[in-house]
């Protein structure tokens, strides 16, 4: 990290000896959903976001994202921003709306209660533990796996009334895992989860054999309207 005294910014320098970008590679990683290489979502997880939005925001901030790098030799990314930022700039970034969380209207359990056990296929900790909450909210029981692959191991070895897929995982992603179930005959409700809101993105999810589909972050009302089309309410 430096200050550079003639453009008044400072500087930040990362740099790793993973398994590098190729130039052509280098040219797309800053667009939405789009990684280094399309293996990196089954190995490392990920949407593809990560460098977009970071590039957003430090041209927000008056600066802004490079890299380089070299295949197998690891990479460099230099991010630069003001030190002083302009006062039109700041306002921006004062009003702009905080994050959503993982799941919105927290009250909308009081006046629903459900019968089933879900299985949860989600890589991302910290979902698993919002979802896996706001469930048993409502009387179900879940169980929970970090991947598409075991998913479809635990879907196939155990009893469920309804499987919620995450899209985008290590080892094998939303889309060929539900594709693999409904191979092997597999007949029980799955609800692709998603952050990818497109219509195309929908589109692939019902076509691969998703009976539904919700975005993040997720919206408690909906969700469990959506859930209750699939399970009998508690009497």
């Amino acid at each position: 990290m430096q200050y550079l005294s003639d453009s008044n910014q400072m500087q930040i320098t990362v740099a790793d000896t993973g398994i590098g970008i190729s130039e052509q590679e280098q040219k797309k990683i800053f667009s939405p959903f789009t990684q280094a290489d399309n293996s990196t979502t089954r190995i490392y997880g990920g949407t593809g976001l990560g460098l977009c939005i970071s590039k957003q925001l430090a041209r927000t901030l008056g600066g802004d994202i490079t890299v380089t790098s070299k295949t197998g030799m690891g990479s460099e990314f230099t991010i630069t921003i003001d030190v002083c930022i302009e006062k039109n700039k700041l306002e921006m970034i004062n009003t702009t709306p905080a994050q959503e969380p993982l799941l919105n209207n927290q009250s909308a359990h009081q006046h629903i209660q459900l019968v089933g056990h879900l299985l949860l296929v989600e890589d991302n900790p910290e979902n698993q533990r919002l979802i896996t909450k706001s469930i048993r909210k409502i009387g179900l029981t879940v169980d929970t796996v970090e991947n598409g692959k075991a998913g479809v191991e635990k879907a196939l070895s155990g009893s469920y009334n309804l499987v919620l897929m995450d899209m985008q995982m290590p080892v094998m992603n939303g889309l060929e895992a539900i594709q693999k179930l409904r191979a092997q005959g597999y007949t029980v409700p799955i609800i692709s989860i998603t952050a990818n809101a497109m219509q195309e993105d929908k589109n692939s999810c019902l076509a691969a054999g998703a009976d539904n589909y919700l975005t993040k972050p997720l919206d408690f009302s909906h969700f469990y309207a959506v859930l209750s089309t699939y399970l009998k309410a508690h009497t």
